[in-house]
């Protein structure tokens, strides 16, 4: 009996020690991110955007609209028409005239209301191969090295007037062709006007690279007579050939937006008939000139940007995350 009230004692004394408590538990669903689907405005700043570290930060910017955020890329394509219509017209201004190295100038060359003009005789004297040019800076408001050129087109209208004794392969004497050098004591490649336009770098210094021109033969023909030429292009050189000297003068410039377009006028007279040869060119007009390219914005492949939320902080020693969806 004594035992037994003993057992009994003890029992009492620790059965609440025996007995396994429970804790209450608590199991939460919650949407993470305030304003998940944009709706609310303003959307900033509970959402803000960064760049990243690399590419070019200026080809994305971020923006909000209704019930969205985003990510704008800012590429654009532009179209230049850096000169048209008359030689230093409204549209085409601030030609001048300079000289081709040591070439003299024509009797006449200057800008007129109708174009760039020139006449010239020669009369066997010592300006045999008179030059001129004129040229126009341009300027566009770019940075070329941040754009690449997709097309580009020129155009050079001339026209001429000459007279029948500027000496070339075909003319005739007394209704015959008589061939080099019979019709004239000394031949080799007769009378001819060449028109030319030219891009080089604001210095005007090589490469310059003609971009357009034409080499007269028969201009001058006595019989049957070919003396005038009336408004017609220059040969412009390929598209490709085009944009690779733009690409060429942009890249020189320190600024990748300036270079310089010459048009130039060059005379040849052959000395056909010593102490007797004169050549009458009457009439060489460079009339317009058109010149357009269009560039699309270059864009970094490494350019980054975010739209970005910081949440809530979780006590990671009294919650339990068991699922998540994104």
């Amino acid at each position: 009996p004594f035992i037994q009230n003993n057992f009994d004692i003890s029992y009492e004394e620790n059965r609440d020690a025996d007995f396994v408590k429970t804790s209450a538990q608590r199991s939460v669903t919650k949407q993470w991110i305030k304003n998940s689907n944009f709706s609310s405005v303003p959307i900033e700043p509970t959402w803000y955007w960064e760049n990243g570290s690399e590419g070019d930060n200026s080809d994305m910017d971020a923006t909000t609209s209704t019930g969205q955020v985003n990510y704008d890329v800012l590429g654009e394509t532009r179209t230049f028409t850096v000169v048209s219509g008359i030689i230093n017209s409204s549209t085409s201004p601030d030609w001048v005239q300079f000289r081709n190295g040591e070439f003299q100038y024509p009797d006449t060359s200057e800008i007129r209301a109708y174009g760039a003009y020139v006449s010239h005789e020669w009369a066997d004297d010592t300006n045999q191969a008179p030059s001129v040019h004129w040229k126009t800076n341009i300027s566009i408001p770019i940075d070329m090295s941040d754009y690449v050129i997709t097309s580009a087109s020129l155009e050079v209208i001339v026209n001429a007037s000459v007279s029948a004794d500027v000496d070339t392969p075909n003319d005739q004497e007394d209704g015959v062709t008589r061939l080099p050098p019979a019709y004239w004591e000394n031949f080799a490649i007769g009378d001819s006007v060449t028109y030319y336009a030219q891009i080089s770098d604001l210095g005007y210094n090589p490469p310059r690279y003609t971009v357009a021109s034409n080499k007269t033969i028969s201009l001058g023909q006595n019989n049957p007579q070919d003396l005038t030429i009336s408004d017609s292009p220059l040969e412009s050189v390929g598209e490709i050939d085009l944009i690779t000297a733009l690409n060429s003068v942009f890249d020189k410039d320190t600024s990748h937006s300036n270079f310089t377009l010459t048009l130039g006028i060059d005379i040849y007279s052959e000395d056909n008939l010593p102490g007797i040869d004169w050549d009458n060119f009457d009439d060489l007009i460079i009339k317009t000139c058109n010149l357009t390219f269009t560039v699309k914005k270059k864009i970094d492949q490494f350019t980054k940007l975010s739209w970005n939320q910081k949440g809530n902080t979780l006590n990671s020693t009294k919650v339990q995350v068991t699922d998540a969806k994104f």
